[in-house]
């Protein structure tokens, strides 16, 4: 049952993903990892999360407060928290070069109750 309202969401991502290994030659994947710390702005004998990097295609990183930024691939994510707000997610595509792959937008819920 799931299978199906998945496949739309991800349809091609398996080809995709090869083209995109073959255009750069890999060490071993996610061999590559980088994580960071920061003081706390309202602790600064505390560390919290700064930045996580693995290899060249995952990044996310604290920018300033309430704001993250993340890339994984040649997608860009701008994450914006407030208190007292809905998270709000931007998304982009190309903005580390090419655009590897196709763009879909899923409504999960849709999906789901065509599926049942």
């Amino acid at each position: 049952m799931a299978e199906s309202w998945w496949a739309g969401c991800g349809a091609g991502i398996e080809s995709e993903t090869r083209d995109l290994v073959s255009e750069k030659k890999r060490g071993r994947i996610g061999a590559d990892w980088v994580v960071r710390t920061r003081p706390a702005l309202d602790a600064p004998d505390q560390e919290v999360f700064d930045e996580l990097s693995v290899d060249d295609w995952l990044h996310i990183e604290y920018m300033d407060e309430g704001y993250y930024w993340a890339r994984i691939g040649d997608v860009r994510v701008d994450i914006f928290i407030s208190e007292g707000e809905p998270v709000r997610v931007d998304v982009g595509r190309g903005h580390h070069g090419a655009e590897h792959g196709d763009t879909y937008h899923c409504n999960w819920d849709e999906a789901r109750r065509e599926d049942e």
